[in-house]
This record gives C-alpha cells, structure tokens and sequence, in this order.
C-alpha cells in the first residue's frame, strides 16, 4: 500500500499492483501489510520532477574531441581556466597520446554529445587519478582527487540533442586511466 501525501499507509490506502505514475514533485511511502495488519515499516523516497537541459547550439565549425594537455604536480584537478595549456589538437577519443611525460600531466576534453532522446541520462567516469565531467557548466561526475581506479556516475535530465561535454583530468603518479560513458533511455 502506498500513499503520495506524505501520510503514512493504511490498510485502506492504494494497493500498488504495477507501476505508479508520478506526475509532480512528491514522496512517496510505502508499507506491507498481511491480513489487515501492518507487516513492515514504512520506506519513503522523494522523486524530484526535473526539467531537461535544453539542446546547445553549437557553431558549424565544432567538430570531433578538442583537447588542452597541461603539466603540473596537483593532489586535485588544478582550475585550469588559470593555466596556460602546453599543447591543443583534436583526438579520436579521451587519450593521453599527446602528452609529454608519464606523470604531473592534466588534460582538458571539450565535445558535444548527441543525446538522441529526451531523458534521464547517467553518465560516468572511472579514472585514476581525478577527472571530473561537465554538461554544460553544470558539474554532473565528480571522481576527483589522488586515487586508484575508481568509478563515480551522475545523472541529468536532457532534450534530445547536441550538448556541450567537458571532461577534465589529472594525473599525479603511478597508473593512469580515463574511461567516459553514459547510458539513458534506449542507450
């Protein structure tokens, strides 16, 4: 039995038999019951009604994965709006191929990504060292910091469409990896 007003359940409240469509911001709770009587506590969730970034508009001229690669001892991503890169290009994918040394080395990623359908997307990184991702200016991942390989997800409502992806990394010392996916409606 569950309720959306934020009254607990009774045994008189609505039985879920399947899905519950929710059309506003709400809390749901929810409870068991067996026979007439209560056989549960009550489990209660918020489900915030979102509304989904719109598409960027990108100038023609943007086209595959740009790149700053940048060389620094950091414990956490540095703000790179500060620095000045040492190198830019064009890749094929997040590589660290056109760095300069095996460790101290930062890059900065910027694309767009083609959301075929309006929805709720996760997207991911698994990284060692720290990356963190960006929709826009809104900071989506944050897996940031001196670590081994570790994975960090977020999610984002978005209009189908083209929207701007920024990935930034760092690494310190030891291995390195950068891994960057996401899944959504059909995806």
């Amino acid at each position: 039995r569950y309720t959306l007003d934020g009254t607990d359940p009774r045994f008189d409240s609505p039985l879920a038999t399947g899905p519950v469509s929710l059309a506003d911001t709400v809390t749901v709770k929810a409870r068991a019951f067996r026979a007439g009587q209560a056989v549960s506590g009550v489990s209660a969730a918020t489900f915030a009604k979102v509304t989904p970034r719109p598409a960027d508009h990108p100038p023609t001229t943007a086209s595959g994965l740009q790149y700053e690669y940048y060389e620094g001892d950091w414990q956490k991503l540095p703000d790179l709006e500060a620095l000045v890169p040492l190198k830019t290009g064009h890749l094929l994918g997040f590589a660290f191929s056109p760095r300069r040394q095996s460790d101290f080395f930062a890059f900065r990623y910027r694309a767009f990504l083609s959301i075929p359908r309006t929805g709720v997307y996760k997207l991911y990184t698994r990284s060692d060292d720290g990356s963190r991702l960006y929709i826009g200016d809104r900071l989506v991942v944050d897996n940031d910091g001196l670590h081994g390989l570790t994975e960090v997800s977020g999610e984002i409502a978005l209009q189908a469409g083209l929207h701007a992806l920024c990935v930034t990394f760092f690494e310190r010392t030891g291995n390195e990896a950068l891994e960057v996916w996401y899944a959504g409606p059909g995806i």
